[in-house]
């Protein structure tokens, strides 16, 4: 599941008029009567009208407490914790952004972490309650989100992380003949023989699936009639005919990265989880993580099951900044991490500017100047942006889920506060 980008958008809010306080309309209302009673020569007779007592002002109502910004907390969790203002970030544009997420002004905004030249400067948990994927997975942490889609970002870093380990081999190497037990496949074709890894890092693989067009309600969307039929998710996609050659055109889907998150559990001869946990999550300092309820084959949801705090969305946004590296730790080559993250699909234009390994790259607006930027993206509004120029990275958890949501709203935050907020 995902919400593609949508950059160089912008709310603009109107300012509405005060009511007038009760106390101090019926002064004015009292001070009024009394200077009609007088012009009219008062209650009878041609006597001087009493004076009247001057109408005491009611105290003026005290002013809102400023926006607070307050710098996280040291965890012993690998980050370097910093005032945003030592990394060069202005603290009341980041006091202003929480005070408008927390006022609704930016709705269903989880949790927001910022850090800049490899420190972190933010780190708010904003939601209040729990959500009903949250039950789903027994978790009972606010801070622990699901984060859908960017688990998609995840996945592939550990195929880069089993290929470093020469458990897989290349991208170039073919992906059909590592699913042996799947073998007669459905609706053969001697092109799914060319389908590379790369084709299924890329979201082009050329498979009849379409999971964009129609909401995940409905019963035509390709993710949709997967779960409701399918009882083993990688056969029933590997045995799909193709609509496209392989590794020409754009086409998303969920399912390709779990069956990437397969290739590596096969190949490495563990579960995805145990994999994840050893190879990247630990590495990471990562202590605190679920996945959601499996695959019917039990498998781990590899497209969108993962939850982590925001905090822990940003360290994979960090890793890939610092060329694969983590502390004293080269968690994944940087070779991986450049071809990752670079242009290797085009897109829609609706859609950004490019796709890489299972990272959405498109161009932000900064005051009139372009900002190149990549991103894992998930549904509901969960984002790990990294913008390289500035030695930035800034993770989002959100809970717009609904069709008319606006799911890109943590874009605009970042164009309306946090570019602005860069000081140097």
């Amino acid at each position: 599941m995902f919400a593609f980008p949508l950059p160089n958008t912008f709310r603009s809010t109107s300012t509405l008029a005060k009511p007038v306080p009760a106390k101090r309309a019926y002064a004015a209302f009292s001070l009024v009567l009394a200077l009609q009673l007088a012009a009219c020569g008062g209650g009878g007779g041609g006597g001087a009208v009493p004076s009247q007592p001057s109408p005491v002002a009611s105290p003026a109502p005290p002013p809102p407490p400023e926006p607070q910004y307050i710098a996280p907390i040291a965890l012993g969790d690998g980050w370097q914790v910093d005032a945003a203002s030592a990394a060069g970030i202005d603290e009341t544009r980041l006091a202003k952004m929480l005070d408008d997420i927390r006022s609704g002004l930016w709705t269903n905004i989880d949790g927001v972490a910022v850090a800049r030249r490899g420190t972190l400067v933010l780190d708010e948990t904003l939601r209040t309650a729990l959500a009903p994927n949250d039950a789903a997975a027994g978790n009972n942490n606010l801070a622990l989100h699901r984060v859908y889609s960017v688990t998609k970002s995840v996945t592939a870093t550990l195929v880069g992380i089993a290929m470093d380990q020469g458990l897989i081999g290349s991208v170039d190497n073919a992906l059909y003949p590592m699913f042996p037990a799947y073998s007669p496949f459905a609706n053969w074709d001697e092109r799914k023989a060319q389908t590379t890894i790369e084709d299924f890092l890329t979201m082009q693989h050329g498979l009849d699936w379409d999971e964009l067009t129609y909401p995940f309600t409905d019963a035509r969307n390709s993710l949709t009639v997967a779960r409701a039929q399918c009882t083993d998710y990688i056969k029933c996609l590997l045995d799909l005919p193709l609509s496209t050659h392989p590794g020409t055109a754009f086409t998303y889907s969920t399912h390709v990265t779990h069956t990437l998150g397969a290739l590596v559990a096969t190949q490495s001869d563990e579960s995805l989880p145990a994999f994840a946990k050893q190879h990247l999550l630990e590495p990471l300092q990562i202590r605190e993580h679920l996945w959601s309820p499996a695959s019917p084959t039990g498998r781990a949801l590899a497209g969108s099951g993962l939850f982590l705090t925001v905090r822990d969305m940003a360290k994979l946004g960090q890793l890939y900044l610092a060329d694969g590296i983590w502390g004293d730790t080269q968690v994944v080559s940087p070779e991986w991490i450049a071809a990752a993250s670079a242009h290797q699909a085009n897109l829609p234009p609706a859609f950004g500017t490019g796709y890489g390994y299972q990272w959405w790259r498109f161009t932000l607006d900064n005051a009139g100047t372009p900002v190149d930027t990549y991103a894992a993206i998930g549904w509901g509004g969960q984002y790990v942006i990294v913008i390289e120029e500035f030695d930035l990275v800034i993770a989002f958890a959100g809970a717009n889920y609904g069709a008319s949501d606006r799911q890109d709203q943590a874009l605009e935050i970042v164009t309306t506060y946090l570019l602005p907020a860069l000081t140097d």
